[in-house]
């Protein structure tokens, strides 16, 4: 059985500590536990696509036996065994691996000046009616790729009449657009960049 010190949900600073740092190391997780890892993680799952991205960003690629089912970069995962997500993992199968280090990170996302307030949780559940009153003069579409498009969108009560949607401020994303902006693993400085010209087109 999996011990609970397995299961860590860490930041990259932690991450890199526990690839490049002198043991027993002590870490300690978002619910503030102490937890004791007694030599160098050699067989990692990574349940968080950002965090795989991380792993092997910190060239510690093959030390990864195992990942969720949308990690897919770098190309080099792609062989690795799926075990479903974070919320919803292939508990016997993620065992069998025999992992020291199991990487269940959270991120809340990347965001400029957004009209959903911090209040409202890490993934909340917008009212169409609040986009409305909030009058929005972007939407990216983040479901683009599953068939959400702009007429839709403009379909939906009220949203002809958002900025957004009057002055061409409604954005479709594909798949890879969608990955990088939801993603907060190495390549969050490309995400960046793409967000600031999704954003400020005129300018980039």
């Amino acid at each position: 059985m999996v011990q609970r010190a397995t299961f860590l949900v860490v930041l990259l600073l932690a991450l890199q500590t526990a690839l490049a740092t002198t043991y027993p190391l002590t870490v300690h997780d978002e619910l503030g536990a102490e937890l004791m890892l007694p030599a160098p993680p050699q067989r990692i799952v990574s349940m968080i696509p950002s965090d795989t991205e991380t792993v092997c960003a910190l060239g510690a690629c093959d030390r990864l036996v195992g990942v969720d089912a949308l990690s897919d970069w770098p190309a080099r995962v792609a062989s690795l065994p799926r075990l479903g997500n974070a919320n919803d993992p292939n508990l016997e199968r993620l065992v069998a691996l025999k992992p020291d280090l199991v990487l269940t990170d959270e991120y809340s996302g990347l965001a400029g000046r957004t009209i959903v307030q911090a209040s409202m949780g890490e993934y909340p559940q917008v009212d169409p009616e609040y986009v409305v009153q909030k009058d929005p003069q972007v939407v990216l579409l983040l479901d683009a790729p599953n068939g959400q498009m702009l007429a839709a969108a403009e379909a939906r009560p009220g949203w002809s009449q958002l900025r957004a949607v009057r002055d061409g401020g409604v954005v479709a994303l594909d798949w890879q657009q969608v990955d990088l902006l939801s993603r907060a693993g190495p390549r969050m400085g490309d995400a960046v960049v793409l967000l600031a010209w999704l954003l400020h087109p005129g300018r980039f």
